[in-house]
């Protein structure tokens, strides 16, 4: 992960990384979310789409909440597919903008 080069400004990103119940601890999942979030806090032209049974996952993300949260199950393991929409072209500039 560390190793992605993103050169676009606008994309989409849709994992589902191996969360702690299935692979790895959860502190290394960590790992892997703030790296998502170095890698796309500035690139708000992306929508992110992740599957994860920690439903810690926004706090290391760090990207404003979630604009939507679907709660599945992964077998009997209850799963969130969090979904950030990214700007569409030309609308960047305003969401960046702060509101008076």
């Amino acid at each position: 992960m560390r190793e992605l080069w993103i050169d676009q400004q606008y994309g989409i990103l849709i994992s589902n990384p191996p969360y702690g119940l299935r692979v790895s601890d959860f502190r290394e999942m960590n790992q892997v979310y703030i790296t998502l979030n170095k890698m796309f806090r500035k690139k708000q032209g992306w929508s992110v789409y992740i599957l994860t049974a920690d439903k810690k996952f926004p706090d290391y993300f760090k990207r404003s909440p979630p604009d939507r949260v679907r709660k599945l199950f992964n077998g009997n393991i209850q799963v969130n597919y969090y979904q950030y929409y990214g700007a569409k072209p030309g609308q960047e500039e305003a969401a960046q903008e702060p509101e008076s």
